[in-house]
């Protein structure tokens, strides 16, 4: 094993490394993605609207674009182990708060605690690939961004089987419990993941004069809408087409199920073989083909949702490394990081509560899947208008 300039083995070869980036980063998604089967429970048992629960989804984006925006101050005053354990323990904690909520209004107060925990760990990852492998991002993002997909996957899975042995808010604890496992997997192979720059050389200035930069956030904000909207609302666009819960719930986890594959092709591949933008473009080819033909031709949703979560298993991990691959030192990595996921979040963060209102108005999701069509045509777009050479971006802040 040949050493890197430090004198130690090479970073992305460092076994507890990476097993703290897979398990902080499966955490990131369960009470978001693990909660969408369970809408149809929580509404009929709280007696709330299609919008206040896309409050429960619209929260914890929102928290995530106001909390990766900071996350280059953050790194600056701690690094990165201790706000990641801290980020892990407010989802644990704030979550199997919010399964004991008595009402819906406790349950929106409660996500926001979750929220701040998601939004940190979420602008925390990318910085940390940066700094521990920098020859290597599209590894270390792929890596991280299966560790995502199979969080989603299992909570999805399981949320409905659970829900309808013990109920709903049984299924909302069973996440926080499992975060709680990851907290302690984190706590014992993170020591690997110190910051090696000073941590002083971390500015907290935002490339906002930089038109790759927004760039950046506009590929971002689609890509949350398409996800965002396929996970919160698919399972209840099949119940409404007279699919059962259990069925319906399934949906999502062979959705978030099949990016895990695509996560890890992704980190095998594209350091090395092609482009960026090539892969990007096939995956945002292939998932427009997914949403239309859900809407389409229903009665093949599970080749869609696997066609689909092939899809945004590409575009996700390498979306989160198109900043890496714009900048040469992590402390350039950590604002453009923090652009792309605060602004990002921030916009799209409106999808899930209103694609829930678009719901109310027109009384079918027929409406909300078109939206994410639409979504995914201009997300293709925007990719073939990558600039071929994306260095210094810094430079314009």
């Amino acid at each position: 094993m040949r050493p890197d300039a430090d004198g130690e083995a090479p970073p992305f070869l460092t076994g507890p490394s990476l097993a703290a980036l897979f398990a902080a980063s499966v955490a990131l998604r369960p009470q978001l993605v693990g909660i969408a089967p369970l809408l149809p429970l929580i509404q009929v048992d709280l007696q709330t609207s299609h919008v206040v629960l896309g409050l429960l989804g619209t929260i914890p984006v929102v928290c995530m674009g106001v909390f990766a925006a900071t996350v280059s101050l953050v790194i600056r005053r701690f690094g990165t182990k201790v706000p990641m354990t801290a980020a892990l323990g407010a989802i644990t904690g704030f979550g199997l708060l919010r399964a004991a909520a008595g009402n819906i209004v406790e349950m929106v107060l409660l996500t926001v605690g979750l929220g701040v925990g998601m939004g940190l760990a979420a602008g925390l990852l990318p910085v940390i690939v940066k700094e521990r492998w920098p020859l290597r991002p599209g590894l270390g993002t792929g890596i991280y961004a299966a560790g995502i997909q199979t969080g989603s996957a299992v909570s999805a899975a399981i949320a409905i089987p659970i829900a309808l042995g013990m109920g709903w808010r049984p299924a909302l604890a069973a996440f926080a419990l499992g975060t709680s496992v990851i907290l302690a997997v984190w706590h014992w192979s993170a020591p690997n993941l110190k910051v090696r720059e000073p941590l002083e050389q971390y500015t907290i200035a935002l490339p906002i004069r930089s038109p790759f930069a927004w760039h950046l956030v506009s590929i971002f904000v689609l890509n949350s809408v398409c996800y965002f909207g396929l996970t919160m609302w698919l399972p209840a666009a099949y119940m409404e087409r007279g699919w059962v819960a259990g069925d319906a719930g399934s949906i999502v986890a062979i959705l978030n199920g099949a990016a895990i594959p695509t996560c890890i092709a992704v980190a095998l591949l594209s350091d090395g073989r092609g482009t960026r933008r090539a892969y990007l473009a096939v995956s945002c080819s292939v998932l427009l083909v997914s949403v239309v033909g859900t809407q389409l031709q229903s009665t093949l949703a599970v080749f869609w949702a696997l066609l689909g979560g092939l899809a945004l298993g590409g575009i996700f991990p390498l979306v989160l490394t198109l900043p890496l691959d714009a900048t040469r030192h992590p402390r350039e990595a950590a604002p453009l990081i923090g652009l792309m996921l605060g602004a990002g979040y921030l916009i799209g963060a409106a999808t899930p509560a209103g694609l829930g209102l678009m719901r109310d108005l027109t009384g079918t999701f027929n409406s909300v899947l078109w939206v994410v069509g639409i979504a995914a045509a201009g997300l293709l777009l925007l990719v073939l208008s990558i600039p071929e050479t994306d260095r210094d971006v810094s430079a314009t802040a």
